[in-house]
């Protein structure tokens, strides 16, 4: 005899009477259930904590990446300071050569001066008061020219110095771009193409399981005063590292 499921929601405390088979089937379709119920809930249980582990890496990847981003910003602004240095520079090397120029022209003008006055020793018989009088010029002139070559010595020294301070500079920015090109952040599809040519030595995963990150136990170099550290694998599914 089936059950007369109305007849038992019209009057649910009133017995029927149902053959054993149909109870037996209907006990079996009930453990199937509960079976099928048990490992659903299971399956839902391993799909949040995956999702809750995958929510973690994301919000590490995204922390990381701002830290990159932070460090990029540091490296362009020192980069940016090492340029206005250098020109900087270049525009007192212009006004260096400026006036080496003007001293130039200076000396030239005295050595005309002074040939003029050896021409008119040379070339007239004049007397000794006028004589001595050209003697104190020459005098004056050839300390003014020690003076100017005085001046030219020390502008000569500063220019050197300068090319010097200019040539640290330019090397430091060259090193600072070096950093900047070795440090900078990878792009995600460039990450991904490196892990999936990656394998965990130990049990084999490969692909997405395999993470990359920063190894603090390993400072390969500083970039001012912020530290650059080795990279490192883990595997997602053993947690070796290597």
């Amino acid at each position: 005899m089936s059950i007369d499921w109305q007849k038992a929601e019209e009057n649910p405390d009133k017995s029927q009477k149902i053959e054993g088979k149909r109870l037996l089937d209907l006990r079996s379709k009930i453990n199937d259930l509960e079976k099928e119920l048990v490992e659903t809930k299971n399956f839902l249980s391993q799909t949040e904590e995956n999702l809750t582990i995958a929510t973690n890496e994301i919000q590490n990847m995204t922390q990381k990446a701002k830290e990159k981003d932070q460090e990029n910003a540091q490296l362009n602004q020192k980069i940016q300071n090492y340029s206005n240095q250098v020109q900087n520079l270049e525009n007192k090397l212009d006004e260096l050569a400026k006036l080496s120029e003007e001293t130039h022209n200076t000396i030239a003008q005295k050595d005309e001066k002074i040939a003029s006055l050896n021409n008119e020793i040379s070339q007239t018989q004049q007397t000794q008061q006028q004589l001595d009088s050209l003697q104190q010029q020459l005098e004056e002139a050839k300390n003014s020219i020690n003076e100017k070559d005085e001046i030219i010595t020390s502008l000569n020294v500063n220019l050197k110095e300068k090319e010097k301070q200019m040539d640290q500079t330019i090397s430091r920015l060259e090193e600072t771009e070096q950093a900047l090109k070795e440090y900078a952040p990878l792009e995600m599809e460039e990450t991904i193409e490196v892990n999936e040519r990656l394998s965990c030595p130990q049990c084999g995963a490969v692909g997405q399981d395999i993470r990359t990150t920063e190894d603090k136990s390993k400072v390969i170099s500083y970039v001012g005063h912020v530290p650059m550290y080795a990279k490192k694998h883990v595997c997602k599914k053993c947690g070796k590292e290597f």
